[in-house]
């Protein structure tokens, strides 16, 4: 093989593990943004169903 046969082939395998890496850590900035807006999400309605409760306490009362 020729060097520049192999200059070729190395920039190939740099430039193809380059894309890869990028994807997955994509990929995962995406999961972890996901899980986040998920448990963020699901906080809010309990938070508004204990308000409610706590209106319904208050009313009960008094």
């Amino acid at each position: 093989m020729s060097n520049r046969t192999l200059m070729v082939a190395f920039g190939l395998a740099i430039s193809v593990a380059s894309t890869t890496s990028a994807y997955c850590a994509y990929e995962t900035s995406q999961l972890v943004l996901k899980s986040y807006y998920m448990g963020s999400e699901a906080a809010g309605p309990t938070r508004i169903t204990d308000h409610a409760a706590d209106a319904a306490e208050d009313s009960a009362k008094g």
